[in-house]
């Protein structure tokens, strides 16, 4: 793991360990199941328009390379893996 990733990594766990802190200090312990349910819900979909952009930057990047592959042999066929 590089030290950028491992960096970032570890502000997240303390971002959400704050997060979650706030959330549960001095609540009535259903507000807090309601909380945490949403919170939860609103992390996940965050990470999972993260997700679906960070594929569509693959996605995108792969049939880059593809379409530059095709023209640099001069062929229509697929690239062979």
């Amino acid at each position: 793991m590089k030290t950028g990733n491992a960096f970032l990594s570890v502000l997240a766990g303390i971002a959400t360990g704050v997060v979650l802190g706030m959330v549960l200090a001095g609540k009535k312990r259903s507000n807090r199941h309601q909380d945490i349910s949403k919170k939860g819900n609103e992390l996940a979909n965050a990470l999972s328009e993260k997700i679906d952009e960070k594929f569509d930057e693959l996605v995108g990047s792969i049939a880059g390379t593809v379409k530059k592959s095709k023209t640099r042999n001069g062929s229509t066929a697929p690239a062979e893996a």
